[in-house]
């Protein structure tokens, strides 16, 4: 965890969590997925090169995590050869996951989403 200082502003602190999450979810994710390429916004690519690529945001919507608007969340896409099979979006403000995997649909949380 991070301290915040009394006179640090929303900018630094949105950095800060950032920076945490990003290495969080990478760590998690090396771990388990260790062939997998790595991606994130702002850093280039790590890990294996091969057939997997990860792409993680762990704050998008960052400038409105900084203006206490709670409309933000964790992005991650997983991509084989190129085409996108998972994509996860974590709203951390209601606690809701929103899943779509290639061929099995999408989820919010556990409900099946339905298009119209």
């Amino acid at each position: 965890m991070f301290l915040l200082r009394k006179m640090e502003s929303m900018e630094i602190l949105s950095q800060k969590v950032d920076q945490m999450a990003k290495r969080h979810i990478t760590v998690i994710f090396v771990n388990n997925f260790p062939d997998h390429q790595f991606k994130g916004e702002d850093v280039g690519l790590k890990g294996t090169k091969g057939d997997w690529l990860c792409m993680i945001d762990p704050l998008e919507g960052t400038k409105k995590f900084e203006i206490r608007i709670p409309v933000y969340n964790v992005s991650i896409t997983v991509m084989h050869h190129m085409n996108v099979v998972l994509g996860v979006i974590y709203d951390s403000h209601l606690d809701r996951d929103y899943i779509a995997k290639q061929g099995e649909g999408s989820y919010k949380d556990t409900q099946a989403l339905k298009s119209k």
